[in-house]
Formats: structure tokens, C-alpha cells, sequence
């Protein structure tokens, strides 16, 4: 990989960082850079507990190989999730079902349909689709 693709990467990361840091900021989000003692994969963004997310930013990347990662590499008990972004397009992120089905029943569905969350986005702030305006 070139140094070009490389420093790409590392503005997604980067860029995925900040955004979760907004959304969670009782957490300690970071880039998960290199290799933990013993020699296991440390996720591309570490900080959320019990979440191993992955980062792929690029031309034309593999959502399907991005969350195999993700799942190969997790720890126990940690919910895989890939967050993949083309090229002049908005981030998007892939976990099994059986994840997913668990998170919606985590919600708050009351708060979730009366929530206003805005979030950044490359074209400027906005609101989440579905969420009331105030």
C-alpha cells in the first residue's frame, strides 16, 4: 500500500474519531494504531467498550472483506462493526444481524423518535433522517 492510500486511511480514521467523540464524548475514542502485546490486531478505532470497528476508506473497497475482518479479529463478547467509505461518498456501517437486532432492542425508542441529533457530515451539519427538528 502507498503512501498516498495510507495517509487516506489514516484521514478517515481521523475523521471517524472525531465524530464518535461527539456522539460518545464520556469515552476515550483513538486511532487503534499497530499491535497489541502478544501480537493480536488492535481495531483501526478503539475507545467505544465492547465494540471492534474497523476503517476502510478508498476507490472501491470490499464492504463484505472489511466486516470479515472485523469479525476475524474481535475479541470475545466485542460486537464487529466495519465502517467503509468510497471515495467522495458518506461513510456507511456493516455488522452481522444478529448485532444489529441486538442494538435496536438497546434503544429507547420513545427518545429515538423525538430525538434532534445533529451530525457532522462533509457537506456541513445536519439532521439525522427521521429525527424531529426543534
Amino acid at each position: 500500500m502507498g503512501k498516498f492510500s495510507r495517509d487516506k486511511g489514516a484521514r478517515g480514521e481521523r475523521q471517524l474519531v472525531a465524530d464518535l467523540r461527539e456522539v460518545f464524548p464520556e469515552f476515550e475514542v483513538k486511532r487503534g494504531l499497530g499491535q497489541a502485546r502478544g501480537g493480536e490486531e488492535v481495531p483501526d478505532i478503539a475507545g467505544i467498550p465492547n465494540w471492534h470497528i474497523e476503517s476502510k476508506c478508498g476507490k472501491k473497497q470490499n464492504p463484505r472483506a472489511a466486516l470479515a475482518q472485523a469479525i476475524a479479529q474481535a475479541k470475545e463478547g466485542y460486537t464487529p462493526v466495519a465502517v467503509v467509505r468510497d471515495d467522495h461518498k458518506e461513510p456507511f456501517a456493516l455488522l452481522l444481524w444478529e448485532d444489529f437486532l441486538q442494538v435496536l432492542k438497546c434503544l429507547d425508542w420513545k427518545k429515538y423518535n423525538e430525538r434532534t441529533i445533529t451530525v457532522r457530515s462533509r457537506r456541513g451539519r445536519k439532521i439525522l433522517p427521521g429525527s424531529a427538528a426543534t
